[in-house]
């Protein structure tokens, strides 16, 4: 498929799925990143990244307009930045230690419950290092 005829479906895909989204009161993302990963064949880390990118231009150019017009609270948004930011970090941090353990747990040998747990990693995932392993 042509650069051109892609980036028109992708122009068309979005500004339906930003109508469905405006109608319904969600954001546009819950649709497009389903049809840019099945119809498209985009991998799914890839539609999401784009949606980001999106969702991210659209919230800063608002919140500029909202800074000019003096209609936010800089103090408060400065304050849920750091809590958020801080969040998202420990959240992260969390979930690296968790899948951490709970793999050595299933890989110990010690458990039968661990079936779901891939016994190869995919391809292009994140190696554990040979210390945790």
């Amino acid at each position: 498929m042509a650069l051109l005829e892609t980036l028109l479906i992708l122009l068309v895909a979005s500004a339906l799925a930003g109508l469905a989204g405006s109608f319904l009161g969600i954001g546009g993302g819950v649709f497009l990143i389903p049809f840019m990963s099945l119809a498209m064949g985009l991998d799914l880390r890839v539609a999401i990244a784009i949606s980001l990118v999106g969702v991210i231009a659209t919230s800063s150019g608002a919140a500029s307009v909202y800074v000019r017009d003096h209609l936010t609270n800089l103090r408060l948004g400065m304050s849920l930045e750091i809590a958020t930011t801080t969040g998202a970090l420990l959240g992260a941090a969390c979930g690296v230690v968790i899948a951490l353990l709970a793999r050595r747990r299933c890989r110990s040998g010690s458990r039968s419950d661990c079936s779901a747990w891939p016994s190869s990693p995919r391809r292009g995932a994140p190696q554990l290092p040979a210390a945790v392993s």
